[in-house]
């Protein structure tokens, strides 16, 4: 059960209501909040997640408000309009596949790539909660390569001889086995850290 759901809508309402009453008198909002948490039985976080809970529904902050989450979960348990990178139960498809936190950066600006012009780039990068600077910057590193950092650079240099050490072994070399044999044939690829 999630904690915060033990204390009722009017709880919640009231404690926000005292910080933004009585933020004056304190040094910060966080001092307000670490004061006042403790006198409605919450931690000082729960409290500050209420507070910017309110401030995004009121629009002191920017956000989804309560109302269009709740508008958009019930559209996409009606499979209507799913978010991207979201499970679309009528197509049938995911745009990113599992395998962690986020998708790799890769998937994330083909994905931009193939929809800014209807969306825009910003409003995806909202979305996905990437910065658009990133997007931008990777967009322009593809346009010129040089733009890269060196050891993507020389990362990229390197790969063809990787693979053929490792294809020509086998490919039952290891990173271990794959760097000496790069090392004996005088083609420096780093150190091995051990």
């Amino acid at each position: 059960m999630n904690k915060s759901n033990k204390f009722s809508p009017e709880v919640r309402e009231r404690a926000v209501r005292l910080v933004q009453e009585h933020r004056g008198e304190y040094a910060s909002t966080w001092a307000a909040i670490e004061s006042i948490a403790p006198k409605i039985g919450c931690v000082p976080q729960t409290l500050h997640e209420w507070v910017k809970r309110a401030q995004v529904d009121t629009g002191a902050r920017a956000g989804v408000t309560t109302a269009e989450r709740a508008a958009h979960q019930g559209s996409r348990a009606r499979g209507q309009g799913a978010a991207p990178g979201q499970r679309d139960p009528e197509a049938g498809q995911c745009v990113f596949r599992p395998g962690g936190a986020r998708p790799p950066l890769e998937v994330v600006v083909r994905f931009i790539d193939q929809h800014h012009d209807r969306f825009g780039v910003e409003p995806i990068c909202t979305a996905l909660q990437i910065a658009p600077s990133r997007y931008w910057r990777e967009a322009a590193r593809r346009r010129n390569p040089a733009q890269c950092p060196a050891r993507h650079q020389r990362d990229a240099a390197l790969a063809p001889e990787i693979e053929r050490v490792w294809t020509s072994n086998l490919k039952v070399y290891g990173a271990d086995k794959v760097w000496k044999q790069l090392a004996r044939e005088g083609v420096a690829c780093g150190a091995l850290h051990r």
